[in-house]
């Protein structure tokens, strides 16, 4: 056999070992997926970055699977100068066609304990699905019903922010419809601004 017909061989070769990874990572990430949604993740506070909350009632666990440039399934940020903490948990289940975003923010975080979400417009939308299963596309907080949350771990030096909330949301198209979320934890390994 030729030298040509021997590289293009080993290379053929080569990629045919790469699908066949790639697919077997495909489908644990399918695996993982589905088991990802069955449980609230534990009371945690190690940055473990999970979050996850019953909204009126359904589990909802943050998951994305992984893309390059894609969602994420937790981000968030502390500003050290405003003391500003904002968090976004994305859940995007291609299978079940739920795309949706829960978040909210704290003004003045400066240590564990009980806060209101904040009520600034940056934060206020609460829930956004992108899946068209809800009345309405986006809930806000309202802030005279639910929208507390208990920092239970807020530590600089090792970078994490953990926590249990509840909020309720509303749209005023939607007036029938609001959403009661419940049982809401998170620990997440903080990015710090200045």
């Amino acid at each position: 056999m030729k030298t040509n017909q021997k590289v293009i061989l080993h290379q053929y070769g080569l990629i045919l070992l790469m699908l066949f990874v790639l697919g077997v990572i495909m489908t644990s990430c399918s695996k993982d997926e589905a088991s990802s949604q069955e449980e609230l993740p534990e009371l945690t506070s190690e940055g473990k970055n999970t979050f996850g909350c019953l909204v009126n009632g359904e589990k909802w666990v943050a998951y994305t699977s992984f893309t390059i440039g894609g969602p994420i399934a937790l981000e968030g940020t502390y500003n050290l100068s405003t003391r500003g903490f904002y968090i976004t948990a994305t859940r995007d289940l291609d299978d079940q066609n739920k795309f949706e975003t829960i978040r909210f923010g704290i003004q003045n975080l400066t240590s564990a304990g009980g806060y209101d979400m904040a009520a600034t417009h940056l934060v206020t939308r609460g829930f956004t699905d992108y899946a068209g299963n809800y009345s309405c596309s986006m809930y806000y907080v309202d802030t005279t019903l639910v929208h507390n949350v208990l920092i239970t771990k807020f530590s600089h030096a090792e970078g994490v922010i953990s926590g249990i909330f509840n909020m309720d949301l509303i749209n005023s198209a939607c007036p029938e419809d609001t959403l009661r979320i419940r049982q809401g934890r998170f620990d997440w390994s903080m990015v710090i601004f200045n």
